[in-house]
């Protein structure tokens, strides 16, 4: 069997399941634990000479303000509220991922404009301020949202979104608008801020603080 004959072989599901139940059944009869079974498998990985593929380089160049624009339509054009609000605080905003998924109802204030990211007595208090049309967004999505907990419900039976989700949402979001690939997320949200500052938009005014 040559070369490609055999990865193709062994792409297969079938070749995949067969191989895994063998090594199971090697493990299970060996009585080796977690630790044991990975001690075991860098032994063979060094006996086969496998070695770690390198990183792909993540593009890191100034994007295209096309693409841009056609990212903030993507945005703006999100049919579901509640995932349009996620978007807008992920890609105009420097809020980390496990932080936002982390709030809670009782953590939004409207009267004074702004989201809790951290309790009251923490010694710097992060908050995002929210601007008027954002502040609407979000009035508009807890009246919708009924008792419950997480300002961002799954749906699901865990309650809040998990981060892994919300970086799908917006992985999502930045292959609609047709942006080079291999972009690095983090690198879209901060071109994404650059842009919308030098358009001058009113997402501008919404911005993670501390105080």
């Amino acid at each position: 069997m040559s070369g490609t004959e055999d990865s193709a072989y062994f792409a297969s599901t079938k070749a995949n399941a067969k191989l895994v139940g063998t090594i199971a059944r090697l493990v299970r009869n060996a009585g080796l634990d977690y630790h044991g079974f990975r001690r075991v498998c860098v032994q063979v990985q060094e006996r086969l000479g496998l070695e770690r593929p390198p990183k792909r380089l993540q593009t890191r160049c100034p994007l295209p303000w096309d693409g841009l624009e056609r990212l903030y339509n993507t945005i703006e054009d999100t049919a579901r509220l509640q995932q349009k609000i996620m978007l807008e605080l992920l890609f105009y905003t420097e809020i980390r991922i496990a932080d936002l998924v982390s709030i809670e109802l009782e953590d939004v204030d409207l009267k004074r404009g702004r989201i809790l990211i951290a309790p009251e007595d923490a010694e710097d208090q992060p908050c995002i301020l929210c601007p008027e049309p954002f502040r609407a967004l979000l009035q508009a999505h807890l009246r919708a949202s009924g008792n419950v907990v997480w300002l961002f419900e799954s749906g699901r039976r865990t309650g809040n979104y998990s981060p892994r989700r919300a970086q799908q949402l917006m992985k999502a979001s930045i292959q609609a608008a047709d942006l080079p690939p291999g972009v690095h997320p983090d690198w879209v949200r901060a071109e994404m801020r650059n842009w919308v500052s030098r358009q001058g938009l009113p997402e501008t005014q919404l911005r993670l603080v501390s105080v």
